[in-house]
């Protein structure tokens, strides 16, 4: 997907410069890769805000100048924060099939591996901006330091409380 969202973001430049005809086959082309994208995202936030872009490029079809530098910067700005939620949940879901590995490892190979997943949200903790994601990965990442602790039952729920809350996360972006 960051391939086809890359040449959104060169389109959006080419509408800004264009209008008649020619911007309508600019945004028409955006408005099938914002589709194709909406398509193979897995979060409904992500989902409406590719289709609220999609509305900003109908405008945009409509502007010249100075306005329609500014709302193709905006456009590109919408964007860019769209390509990170989407980056984000394609780490997250990775970790989720990392997680579900580990019942598969020896105990050394599991800590090991815990300790990469940890190390990875920590990561990713200290990059995202959204206080309530940054609380629910403290929150995984607290789960996680307990996990190695347990053995049996105790630490299978716990491990499937820490998948679930990971899809949870990944279901919020």
């Amino acid at each position: 997907m960051p391939k086809i969202l890359e040449y959104i973001r060169q389109d959006i430049d080419k509408l800004a410069e264009k209008t008649g005809e020619e911007a309508k086959k600019i945004n028409t082309k955006i408005k099938n890769d914002l589709a194709s994208a909406a398509k193979s995202a897995k979060s409904i936030n992500l989902k409406n805000d590719l289709q609220k872009l999609a509305k900003k490029g109908d405008e945009l079809v409509d502007k010249t100048g100075s306005s329609a530098g500014k709302l193709a910067y905006e456009m590109k700005a919408d964007l860019n924060s769209i390509t990170e939620r989407i980056d984000l949940v394609e780490r997250l879901e990775k970790l989720g099939v990392d997680f579900d590995k580990l019942a598969d490892k020896s105990t050394t190979e599991a800590t090991k591996e815990l300790g990469r997943i940890k190390d990875e949200l920590q990561v990713i903790y200290n990059a995202e901006k959204s206080i309530d994601r940054k609380k629910e990965i403290k929150n995984i990442i607290a789960k996680i330091d307990r996990l190695v602790e347990l053995t049996g039952d105790a630490a299978k729920k716990l491990a499937n409380e820490i998948k679930a809350d990971i899809k949870k996360l990944v279901d919020k972006i």
